[in-house]
């Protein structure tokens, strides 16, 4: 076991999967084992519920690191559309309701004023104590208008994209080839470029897009491969060039995207001229 801390996004893609393997082929027996293991997982979940709201508790965040307020954000973004799709997949009006029933509670509770602006939190306690910060490894939190947990003028949305992507929020990066960044590895995350790319193509911002497309295309390594992090000024790969996650992240961006992705195109183009 590499991950022997509980950590609610770990426990969310494996269901996610299955969703999409039982929609794609619904008359396979060999999902069968799977299916029958989802009370057990969600079990696992519910097991961390907290007390007086539909929130779990995890002990790490998705960049593996520990968690000292135990209530994550992006994971129950995660969550709430683990549970949409697995209601859907397997018929279920009581996954449904837990769906409805964390969406309702993350909205609710993770809402806080910072700096006369009302934004997400990172995490929280329900006791009060909260951390405002944004991590490259949050990518639920980018992806939540393209999933439907709010739209692209939902206010405190903007307010926390915003803030992730300025000097305000620790885990920003300044530098030429800066960007949002992470707590786990010190530089401009490549997957935090994915998170920005989402954002500003939900809120239309074509010029910025453009410009963190350009910053991707600068990072890649000799085979095109994203690394896990960048040195924000001379943009040398400083951690993992093989670092998987933010190519995915771009494919996935690219691929569900309503408009046809010749941008990434004509951008790789013009930064490699």
């Amino acid at each position: 076991m590499k991950d022997p801390a509980f950590q609610l996004d770990q426990q969310c893609y494996p269901l996610l999967e299955l969703a999409e393997a039982v929609r794609r082929w619904p008359h396979e027996r060999r999902l069968a084992p799977y299916i029958d293991a989802v009370p057990a997982v969600l079990r696992a979940i519910r097991a961390r519920q907290a007390p007086t709201a539909a929130l779990f508790a995890t002990e790490e965040t998705p960049a593996d690191d520990p968690l000292r307020l135990p209530y994550h954000f992006s994971s129950h973004v995660l969550l709430w559309h683990t549970l949409r799709h697995l209601a859907d997949a397997l018929a279920d009006r009581a996954l449904t309701r837990m769906a409805d029933a964390v969406a309702a509670a993350t909205r609710e509770h993770f809402t806080v004023r910072h700096r006369q602006q009302t934004l997400f939190a990172y995490a929280i306690d329900l006791a009060g104590d909260r951390r405002i910060y944004h991590d490259a490894n949050d990518l639920p939190t980018a992806l939540a208008v393209d999933w439907g947990f709010c739209g692209a003028d939902d206010p405190v949305w903007q307010a926390t994209m915003a803030f992730a992507f300025s000097e305000d929020n620790t885990g920003w990066t300044p530098g030429r080839y800066g960007g949002l960044g992470s707590d786990h590895s010190a530089g401009a995350w490549p997957l935090g470029d994915v998170q920005e790319l989402a954002y500003r193509h939900a809120v239309g911002d074509t010029v910025r897009e453009r410009q963190v497309l350009q910053r991707l295309v600068a990072t890649a390594a000799w085979d095109g491969a994203l690394p896990e992090a960048r040195d924000p000024n001379s943009r040398a790969i400083v951690s993992r060039h093989w670092f998987a996650w933010p190519g995915v992240a771009l494919a996935y961006l690219y691929l569900t995207l309503p408009e046809d992705p010749s941008s990434v195109t004509s951008v790789a183009s013009a930064a490699r001229s």
